[in-house]
């Protein structure tokens, strides 16, 4: 299988098998589900930050 769009597969996999391990990182496990999460805020995050940059552009 070939991942062409890595959102795309997280969110796949988040919504097919949400408890399967996406990742281990120094021996912690994290699920799908939990991969999404953290994906979602960081998205969200970065699209906080560029709308108070274009505020902050557009007052000047």
């Amino acid at each position: 299988m070939q991942i062409t769009n890595v959102i795309n597969a997280i969110d796949k996999n988040s919504e097919q098998t949400p408890d399967r391990i996406a990742y281990d990182y120094l021996g912690e496990t994290h699920t799908y589900h939990e991969l999404k999460c953290y994906s979602d805020a960081l998205a969200s995050k970065m699209v906080l930050r560029q709308l108070l940059l274009v505020n902050k552009i557009l007052e000047f």
